[in-house]
């Protein structure tokens, strides 16, 4: 069997789970989707026990969701509740104006709502090798300059 398919009852649990845990995330059904790398349609036949769930699936969405790997099956086999992990912070920090105005164009040339950790370490690696790729030997944050400057 590729996934599991669960009772229409424990799915419905699951659907109930997921949605308070996404919420609580402050995360919407589409972001849900992106973080754990599958289609809307695909979720929304999880949720509403048209698809089995695959491994992979339950294993991204576990991870997207901040839960012990196992929850899902835990959840659809036994009716326990998911192993809640500490959610992740994926708000902003607090910024300047100046930074504020520059954390919106970044978002807008990415083509994303918001800067995930995970969308931030991605760019810096891919950033961090674009700069090794030309020689560059690191990026100088403005944190690194403003140490640099303070002779002043």
């Amino acid at each position: 069997m590729d996934g599991v398919q669960g009772t229409a009852q424990a799915r419905a649990r699951l659907d109930h789970l997921m949605d308070r845990r996404r919420r609580a995330k402050r995360m919407s059904w589409q972001e849900l989707c992106r973080q754990a790398g599958m289609t809307y349609t695909n979720l929304k036949r999880i949720r509403r026990n048209q698809s089995s769930i695959s491994w992979r699936a339950q294993e991204q969405l576990e991870k997207a969701l901040d839960w012990k790997p196992g929850s899902i099956q835990r959840n659809i086999g036994d009716g326990d509740d998911p192993i809640e992990l500490d959610i992740r912070d994926t708000r902003p920090p607090e910024l300047s104006p100046a930074d504020r105005i520059r954390y919106e164009a970044l978002k807008d040339l990415l083509g994303v709502t918001r800067l995930t950790p995970r969308i931030l370490a991605r760019l810096r690696e891919d950033l961090d090798q674009e700069m090794t790729r030309r020689g560059a030997a690191r990026v100088t944050t403005d944190d690194d300059a403003s140490h640099e400057d303070s002779d002043d």
